[in-house]
Formats: structure tokens, sequence, C-alpha cells
């Protein structure tokens, strides 16, 4: 008798995936009644419409993610994918943020134009502002800049900080995944936090280290993110490495709660 491990039983998502596509369904049909009552006020050429997503899709779990041990029923009834790009939810990688976005503003915005200017959630609110002529919080940090030119194709004003995306840790994935990752240019890196004794919780994890090891990838060449290059750049990840651990221990301790 050959010893191993349990074979998994196929489980049948079929009527996970009709519910999934129904409230895919169920969304298109709400944004459309949305959008007929702009039209029914007469405000539909006098509204900014911006239809996208806050993450990346989730996938049905795998059993490398859960080590062998565990399938999870609710990640079951996820049939989202990132398509070429690398990781899905949570994950610092393309798949993990970058997704699709949709603009509406008749007469300023062109129908059926396109864009690949980097445009992010926390651009938001100051684009919002700024359109609006209304003035940004006093008293609090604002990450994001007003970008409305990303909208219309044309480049913006240089960030004064990269955009960064941060997640620190989940229960069930943190063991695989990167904590953060900072775009720069064309360029992706990543940022790993050492390895988490096993005695430590995971707050106390991220919240007493910063990142150590890297990956580096240039996206308009390698949008997948397949090829680490970051020994191949030793000066732009002298640069970036700084950065991003500075960045890291600004976000986490400005969110930092008792533990």
């Amino acid at each position: 008798m050959l010893y191993g491990g349990v074979k998994r039983p196929v489980e049948d998502l079929s009527e996970y995936s009709k519910e999934y596509y129904g409230t895919v369904s169920q969304l298109d049909q709400a944004f459309g009644r949305l959008m007929q009552t702009l039209k029914d006020i007469g405000e539909e050429d006098n509204t900014l419409v911006l239809f996208t997503s806050d993450n990346g899709p989730e996938t049905p779990v795998t059993i490398e993610e859960s080590r062998g041990e565990w399938h999870d029923p609710l990640r079951n009834n996820c049939f989202g994918t990132p398509g070429i790009y690398r990781g899905m939810k949570r994950y610092p990688y393309e798949g993990g943020h970058r997704v699709p976005g949709i603009v509406r503003l008749p007469g300023i915005i062109t129908a059926g134009s396109t864009s690949d200017i980097l445009f992010t959630g926390i651009d938001v609110l100051p684009t919002l502002c700024t359109i609006t002529k209304s003035d940004l919080p006093n008293g609090r940090k604002i990450d994001g800049v007003e970008n409305f030119n990303a909208f219309l194709g044309k480049e913006t004003k240089e960030r004064s900080t990269p955009a960064i995306w941060y997640y620190p840790h989940h229960s069930d994935t943190w063991f695989r995944l990167p904590q953060v990752s900072m775009r720069y240019d064309n360029y992706s890196i990543i940022g790993w936090l050492p390895e988490k004794p096993d005695s430590m919780k995971l707050n106390q994890w991220f919240f007493n280290y910063v990142p150590e090891r890297f990956e580096l990838y240039k996206l308009d060449t390698d949008p997948s993110q397949q090829n680490d290059i970051s020994s191949e750049e030793p000066e732009l990840m002298e640069k970036l490495v700084p950065v991003i651990q500075r960045l890291w221990v600004e976000m986490r301790d400005e969110g930092k709660t008792e533990i």
C-alpha cells in the first residue's frame, strides 16, 4: 500500500457557477437602472460615471494555497480570472489590483477611447475635488493625486510618492504571498517580509519587520511578471528598496493599533 495524501474528490461547481453569474447579471441590471435614472432626471450628460473594482478577482482555492490540508467552500463560489496577470485578490502582484475601469463623461471623455495611464483608488478623492472645485479635507494625509488626465489618455504630473499596494497578511495565505508592491515608471518592485517565527502572531510579525527580499519586473515587456530582473538592475534596486521600505513603515505605523 502506497503512503501518501488522501485524494480530494472532484466537487461539482456547476451550481456555484450559476450563483456567481447570476450575481454578475444582477449587478449589470442594477447599474442599468442607475444609468436610466440619470437619463430620466436629465443628468446623464452632466455626470462623471466611474465603473471599476476595488481589487482583482478571486478564484477557487488550490491545494498548494492551503498547504494540502483543506479547501474553502466560499472560494468555490468564485469564478473570476485575472487573465494574463499574476496573482488575484490580496496579492500585491498585478492580478491583485490591476482591474478594468470604465469612465463616462460625454463631451469631455471621448467615447470608445482607451488609456494606459495609471489611475489608482487613492486618486479618486483628489480628482473629484478638482473637477467639482471642492477643497480637500484639512488635517488629513492625502496619498493620491489629481489624475483626471488619465481618463483622457494624457500624462499627469509626476507623483511625489510612488503608488504602492499593501496587503500585510491573510490568515489563510500569508505564508505564500509577498506583502507589498510599488510602481515606479514601468517597473514593479515586490517586497517580502522575513520569515515569520512560529511563535509570533501575524500582527506582531508585520509590525516588527520591514520587507527584506525583493523582486523586480518590467511591466511593459513582462506584464505577467514572470521574469524577475532584480539581479540585473542593481542601481535601480539600490534606489527603489529604501523607498518601498520607508513607505511600508509609514503605512504600517499610520494604521497601527494595540496588539
